[in-house]
């Protein structure tokens, strides 16, 4: 994980809610019958409501998966996640620029 951050202003609450765009793909497939892959990925520019906003936020993840019944399937993969935001200036400034990326695991439910 990368993080570079500086405090938030003084006398901030520091709580702000983002909204945001974002477009990506996916493509998956079935290889050994039962066992299949996955790959996705999004990219997008979000604002901080009030003021602010991301330069860039970015998602991407790759997973293997075993539909073992009609209901259920489990999948396990890895996922990057990047977000880079920065608002204010001199004093003021806030930045947060990270990014987490790890092993995903998950159980999918089939109706």
């Amino acid at each position: 994980m990368r993080t570079t951050a500086s405090q938030p202003p003084a006398g901030s609450s520091g709580g702000r809610g983002t909204v945001g765009a974002a477009a990506g793909g996916a493509a998956r497939g079935a290889t050994l019958g039962a066992v299949g892959g996955a790959i996705a990925g999004d990219t997008g520019k979000s604002a901080a409501i009030g003021a602010g906003g991301s330069d860039l936020t970015w998602s991407a993840y790759a997973l293997v998966g075993w539909q073992f019944t009609d209901w259920g399937s489990l999948n396990a993969g890895y996922k990057w996640l990047a977000y880079d935001y920065e608002t204010g200036s001199g004093p003021s400034r806030f930045s947060w620029d990270v990014t987490y990326q790890g092993p995903i695991a998950g159980l999918v439910f089939n109706w």
